[in-house]
């Protein structure tokens, strides 16, 4: 199996997001847009909030 296939083509996108926030203490949303979410958190990478923040954004609507 190569890397590409095993580590993202057929893993789950929140699992690989949370691996992301795990491995570099980053917030996986900004790792991947730029930006921080606008969220009711005040999201700057709370790791009691990540998984539901990540959740949500990943279930919301693209914004342009």
């Amino acid at each position: 199996m190569r890397n590409r296939s095993r580590f993202i083509i057929q893993r789950n996108e929140y699992d690989m997001m949370m691996d992301i926030a795990k491995n570099t203490n980053v917030c996986p949303i900004l790792a991947l847009t730029g930006n921080y979410r606008d969220s009711g958190y005040g999201c700057k990478h709370d790791d009691n909030k990540c998984p539901e923040c990540v959740q949500e954004w990943l279930n919301e609507e693209e914004k342009r």
